[in-house]
């Protein structure tokens, strides 16, 4: 709270307040977006205020984002991820299957039983 009244008494640059360190930069893209009239009507001032946001944000990842993997490898990845879903997916409807084969097999030994008992009483 502190920290907030001396910002307002310093006075902030612009319209936006001063990136947090907790605040995700998505939500901050997300609030520029919406503050002005969507994306395509972003004044150029909000773009530069935008941008410098984003580039705050990127400074502060770790690996820094030129050490970051290129887009080529994540679409690999996502093909082998795909791949496992598929086979995750096989698997569950394999095992649904076999779960109700038994409980068609348990109905049909449960049917027979009340035959006998009621062959049996009478």
């Amino acid at each position: 709270m502190q920290q907030r009244r001396l910002l307002e008494l310093q006075g902030s640059r612009g319209r936006w307040p001063p990136p947090r360190s907790g605040a995700p930069l998505w939500a901050w893209l997300l609030l520029g977006a919406l503050a002005g009239r969507g994306a395509g009507g972003l004044l150029s001032e909000q773009q530069e205020e935008l941008l410098e946001l984003h580039n705050h944000y990127r400074g502060q990842v770790a690996p820094p984002a030129s050490a970051m993997r290129p887009l080529e490898c994540v679409r690999r990845d996502t093909s082998s991820m795909s791949q496992r879903a598929d086979h995750s997916r096989a698997l569950r409807e394999q095992q649904r299957a076999a779960e109700s084969t038994r409980d068609e097999q348990r109905a049909e030994s449960s049917r027979e039983q009340r035959v006998a008992e009621s062959s049996r009483e009478h």
